[in-house]
């Protein structure tokens, strides 16, 4: 069940920030260059699709309040994902900056809307925009890209990201350790 997930990867990422060595960390669906991703065609509310026109297909990820701050990702207008942005709030995004110039080029994309079902809606407000960065594979080109909250998008797949003042690796006994006092029937 995804909110049985999130509740444990909220658990997770709140242990495993108390790790001696460890200065932030985040759980999101994917990492960059990593597999799997998310991806959807995306409706701009009010711009009208000709009938040959095919809405364009944007890869996005569904990440936790820490993960722009752990994954150094800046934030360059609006704001960064809270702990109120959850199931029963209305659905919200940030954009990296090509996606907000290439679908708002007029003006600011805070405030602006998408769904990810029809061009009538349901619709996701953008909330903040995040600086442009590599996500699928590495490119010498920057491609529209998009982040939803964790909370309104959960999966019982998803990825921790840690950000340690020493080597990496020697977290990982430890991080195992807590997802087995966690979920001990969970594979790691």
């Amino acid at each position: 069940n995804d909110a049985r997930s999130h509740s444990f990867y909220r658990d997770l990422v709140q242990h495993a920030r108390a790790l001696p060595g460890v200065q932030s960390g985040s759980v999101a669906y994917c990492v960059p260059m990593g597999f799997p991703g998310h991806g959807a065609q995306i409706f701009i509310e009010g711009r009208p699709w000709a009938p040959r026109e095919e809405p364009p297909n944007i890869s996005y990820n569904s990440i936790d309040p820490g993960y722009l701050g752990t994954m150094r990702v800046p934030l360059l207008l609006g704001r960064n994902f809270n702990e109120s942005d959850d199931e029963k709030a209305p659905p919200v995004a940030i954009v990296n900056q090509t996606m907000a110039s290439r679908f708002w080029p007029k003006g600011n994309a805070i405030g602006k809307r998408f769904s990810l079902k029809s061009a009538s809606g349901s619709f996701i407000k953008v909330i903040g925009v995040a600086h442009d960065g590599q996500y699928l594979f590495l490119s010498p080109d920057s491609s529209p890209y998009f982040y939803v909250p964790f909370a309104q998008e959960p999966s019982s797949f998803a990825s921790l990201q840690l950000r340690s003042s020493g080597p990496p690796e020697s977290l990982i006994p430890e991080v195992q350790k807590e997802i087995g006092r966690l979920a001990p029937d969970l594979p790691v």
